[in-house]
């Protein structure tokens, strides 16, 4: 589910990558789950992308090839 703005987004990457605990996931059903390596990098790459968009900022992967990433 995507967030309703940056706070929120940012909140779940801080929770999902916190060292003391497990990244998990509740499935369809509401049993939680581990997520493995390759989900917890697809699902951190959603939460990106959607500060990205919160902050007008698409660009950065709807173009990847794009040199303007790192203009001030």
């Amino acid at each position: 589910m995507k967030p309703e703005n940056v706070r929120l987004a940012l909140a779940k990457l801080m929770d999902l990558n916190n060292k003391k605990s497990e990244p998990f996931d509740i499935d369809s059903g509401g049993k939680i789950r581990s997520l493995s390596f390759d989900e917890l990098r697809d699902e951190n790459f959603e939460l990106l992308a959607d500060i990205a968009d919160f902050l007008g900022m698409e660009n950065l992967y709807r173009d990847p090839d794009s040199s303007d990433h790192f203009a001030s």
